[in-house]
C-alpha cells in the first residue's frame, strides 16, 4: 500500500503518532463540517447527474462504478482540499484527470500484486510501473500543498488555517503550529522534505479511501435497488417525504438542486432511515475492502490464538454473510437495519465495512452522507435496467463490481399542475 498512500499515512501510524494524526483530522469529519459540506456534495451531483444524462442521450448504457469514481474524486477534491480538479476535462494537462487515472492504475497494479506477490519482486516492468505511477500521484500532490502554501503566503497569513477544516489546511496549520510560525513571519516559512512527505501521505490516503469505496457503494446499491422494486419504491417514497417535493421536483427535471433547496439537506437526511439501511445493506453485501492490520502487542490474543507482533487479516465479505450472524446471509434485506430492534439483533463484530474500534474508518458518516445524496438523486431522476444481473464481485486492491454496475437508464416524468405534483413512481 505504501506507493498508494505513502510510508507516513495515518493508516501505518501507530500508538502516540496515530493518535495524535486521529486527533488532528478528526475536526474535517464532525457534524458541524458535513453539514457545512452538503452544498458541495449536491452541485458535484448535478454534474454526475449530467454525465449520466449524456450516456442516456446518446443510448449507450452507463458504468455507474466508473461514473461514481468522477462524482466521488470531484467531491474528494472540493472539500478534502479546496480546488476544484475537473475530472470531466480530457485533456492531456488535466492534472486532476492524470492523478485519478494514476491512483486508479496504480490501485490496478497493487492488485495484481496482491494476489500473485511474485510480482512485486521478480518482475522488473511490473515494479518501474508501479514506482513511476507512485512518484506522479507524488509529484502532484506536492503541487498541491505548494500551491495552498503559496496562498496562505500571498495573504500574508490572513487565511486562518487553524479556522478551515479540509484535510489540507489542517494539515499545513499543523506543520506551521510545530514550526511556532507567526503571521508576521510567514514569508519565510519553508516546507521541509519530511514535512511534504507528512502531508502528501495523509493526502493520498483521504483521496484514495474518500473516493474508491464510497463510488463503489454508490454503484452497488444503485444495482441493487434496481433489482429490488419494492425496495426501490420505499426508497423514493422516503426521499419525497423527508427532502420535499420541490427537491425531489429539481431532481428529476434536470434544473440541478439549489443551495436554496439544499440549506436543510443534511437535517433531512437524517429522516433517511431506509435509504441509510439500504447503503448499509449494500456494504454488507459488498464490502470495499478486507482489514490488514498489525498487531504490535506481544501478549495480544483471541481465543488462545498468539496475535501479538502478527499480521491480522480479517475477510469482511465472510463475516458479513456468515449464517451464524445473519438470517438470509446472501439476501438484500435491508430492513433488518431498521429501528431499535432491528440494529440490537446486529452482532457488534459481525458488521465491519468501517472497521470497529479507535480505528474505525475515520470518514464513515461523510461517505454514508455522500452515497445517500447520490442515491437520492438517481432514484428520483431515473428508472433504469440492469444490463448483467450476474455482475461479479472480484479485487482490485479493493473489491469492485468487474463490469462496473452497468445499468441502462431512463428518464422518469412528473406531472404536475399549479395545485398538485403527481410522482411517477
Amino acid at each position: 500500500m505504501f506507493p498508494l498512500i505513502g510510508r507516513k499515512s495515518m493508516v501505518a501510524a501507530e500508538g502516540s503518532e496515530w493518535a495524535s494524526q486521529r486527533k488532528l483530522y478528526n475536526p474535517g469529519f464532525s457534524p458541524d463540517f458535513l453539514r457545512g459540506v452538503v452544498d458541495t456534495i449536491i452541485q458535484k451531483c448535478n454534474r454526475f447527474i449530467d454525465k449520466c444524462d449524456e450516456d442516456l442521450a446518446a443510448g449507450v448504457s452507463t458504468d455507474m462504478l466508473d461514473r461514481a469514481i468522477d462524482l466521488t474524486v470531484d467531491v474528494i477534491v472540493a472539500v478534502a482540499f479546496g480546488e476544484d480538479w475537473n475530472v470531466y476535462d480530457t485533456s492531456d494537462d488535466n492534472e486532476g484527470l492524470q492523478t485519478r487515472n494514476a491512483m486508479r492504475d496504480l490501485t490496478e497494479l497493487l492488485g495484481i500484486a496482491q494476489r500473485n506477490p511474485l510480482k512485486r519482486y521478480f518482475d522488473p516492468l511490473h515494479k518501474w510501473k508501479t514506482w513511476r505511477l507512485s512518484k506522479a500521484l507524488e509529484r502532484n500532490m506536492q503541487k498541491l500543498v505548494k500551491r495552498r502554501l503559496a496562498k496562505f503566503q500571498l495573504t500574508e497569513g490572513k487565511e486562518d488555517l487553524k479556522q478551515q477544516k479540509d484535510i489540507l489546511s489542517l494539515s499545513l496549520s499543523s506543520v506551521l503550529r510545530s514550526k511556532e510560525t507567526s503571521q508576521q513571519a510567514v514569508g519565510a516559512i519553508s516546507i521541509t522534505s519530511d514535512d511534504m512527505e507528512n502531508m502528501t501521505s495523509q493526502l493520498k490516503t483521504f483521496y484514495f479511501a474518500g473516493h474508491d469505496t464510497t463510488a463503489t457503494t454508490i454503484a452497488w446499491a444503485y444495482w441493487l435497488l434496481l433489482q429490488h422494486p419494492e425496495s426501490l419504491t420505499r426508497a423514493r417514497e422516503e426521499v419525497v417525504s423527508a427532502l420535499g417535493k420541490d427537491w425531489v421536483q429539481a431532481a428529476i427535471e434536470g434544473n440541478g438542486i439549489s443551495n436554496g433547496l439544499s440549506s436543510t439537506t443534511f437535517e433531512k437526511l437524517q429522516q433517511c432511515e431506509y435509504l441509510d439501511a439500504v447503503a448499509r445493506e449494500t456494504l454488507r453485501l459488498y464490502p470495499p475492502a478486507a482489514s490488514t492490520r498489525y498487531a504490535p502487542d506481544s501478549n495480544a490474543n483471541a481465543d488462545g490464538w498468539r496475535l501479538g507482533e502478527s499480521i491480522v487479516h480479517l475477510n469482511f465479505y465472510a463475516i458479513q454473510r456468515d449464517p451464524d450472524l445473519w438470517e438470509k446471509p446472501n439476501e438484500f434485506v435491508p430492513e433488518r437495519f431498521l429501528g431499535e430492534d432491528g440494529r440490537k439483533r446486529i452482532s457488534s463484530s459481525g458488521f465491519l465495512p468501517f472497521s470497529k474500534g479507535s480505528r474505525d474508518c475515520i470518514g464513515k458518516y461523510f461517505a454514508l452522507l455522500e452515497a445517500k445524496i447520490a442515491l437520492a438523486t438517481l432514484i428520483c431522476r431515473y428508472d433504469g435496467k440492469i444490463v448483467d444481473e450476474n455482475e461479479v464481485y472480484t479485487t482490485r486492491l479493493t473489491s469492485i463490481p468487474r463490469g462496473g454496475c452497468a445499468v441502462k437508464l431512463c428518464l422518469r416524468f412528473c406531472n404536475h399542475s399549479s395545485d398538485e405534483q403527481t410522482f411517477a413512481f
